[in-house]
């Protein structure tokens, strides 16, 4: 059995790259005390935090010793292996990550900028390129919004291509509106506390 079917056959949630976390069912558990991870050698970890013996967990969703192994201990050439193979998915998670930081980011940012500008269009409506300037910016925002959060097929929606990157006119027309409406992260709670 690997690590991922054991987490799921326990309904657990991810706590980090090949963790985690989940509530024991071999004792009446009100938050996550069962841990589970995958060893150098492709092994599966388990600890109850709590306390549970590992074959009591084990019983408890009907499996035995002999489950947790998919057969004899691995050779050394088939660790290394696993442990590129563990390399490589963990790396493309990473990859994955940063990406959807980044889209979320972007979306953040465009979604800064359309209220800056939407706050300055109300103050001079007659300005057509501000207008025109908004109503892009607008649009920018909708595809990449409509990039990160896609319309399920399955619902009649189509998934949208990722948007491209932001024209250079959009930043000089940023430049002259000022730098007090650049988009600024709010405070961290650390940040606040100081």
């Amino acid at each position: 059995m690997t690590p991922e079917a054991l987490a799921a056959l326990v309904n657990a949630r991810r706590s980090g790259v090949r963790r985690w976390l989940a509530r024991c069912p071999a004792h009446p558990d009100r938050s996550p005390s069962l841990s589970i991870g995958e060893g150098k050698d492709g092994r599966v970890l388990m600890r109850c935090w709590a306390g549970c013996a590992t074959k009591d967990i084990l019983a408890a969703r009907g499996l035995t010793m002999r489950d947790l192994f998919a057969g004899p201990p691995v050779a050394p050439q088939q660790a290394v292996a696993l442990a590129a193979q563990r390399n490589a998915r963990a790396t493309v998670e990473r990859q994955q990550r940063a990406a959807d930081r980044a889209a979320r980011d972007r979306v953040w940012k465009l979604g800064c900028i359309r209220d800056a500008l939407g706050g300055k269009l109300a103050r001079s409506p007659d300005d057509a390129a501000l207008g025109k300037l908004f109503h892009t910016v607008c649009a920018r925002f909708h595809d990449a919004e409509t990039a990160l959060f896609p319309v399920a097929p399955e619902l009649g929606g189509k998934r949208m291509e990722p948007p491209g990157e932001v024209p250079g006119w959009i930043d000089a027309a940023l430049a002259d509106i000022g730098k007090d409406l650049q988009p600024q992260k709010p405070a961290t709670q650390c940040e606040r506390a100081a």
